[in-house]
């Protein structure tokens, strides 16, 4: 499969909030195979992207061994990322207007009346 992928190509890896101040706003990693195969020949992107969480998270556990098991939101962030970085090609956050009353389509559809966007009944499970 890592001979199927084409040079140039990137893989983005991230989180998407709605329903905010913001309205909608992804934050993620964003690699190419090129940089993730510079580091690591024979991965993939996306590989790379999960494989930095989970060393950067046992890296701060190895420095705070006196923390126990801890939910993610209780680590240093800060250091964590540390860690991760050189993994994870350039981080960028984008902000956009749309919402699923924009789109009518087999994932999202729009019911009568006026409602709030960000209703879970906008959203149609596949």
């Amino acid at each position: 499969m890592n001979d199927e992928i084409a040079p140039g190509g990137v893989e983005a890896l991230g989180v998407l909030l709605m329903g905010h101040a913001l309205n909608v706003y992804w934050y993620g990693s964003i690699l190419s195979i090129d940089e993730t195969r510079q580091i690591a020949p024979f991965k993939t992107a996306t590989s790379l992207q999960v494989a930095a969480g989970v060393y950067s998270s046992i890296i701060w556990a190895i420095e705070n061994p006196d923390r126990g098991i801890v939910e993610p939101e209780q680590m240093d962030h800060r250091r964590v990322l540390e860690i991760a970085l050189p993994f994870l090609g350039s981080l960028e956050g984008i902000q956009t207007d749309w919402t699923p009353l924009d789109t009518i389509n087999a994932l999202f559809h729009k019911p009568e009346g006026k409602h709030c966007p960000w209703q879970l009944e906008h959203f149609t499970a596949v």
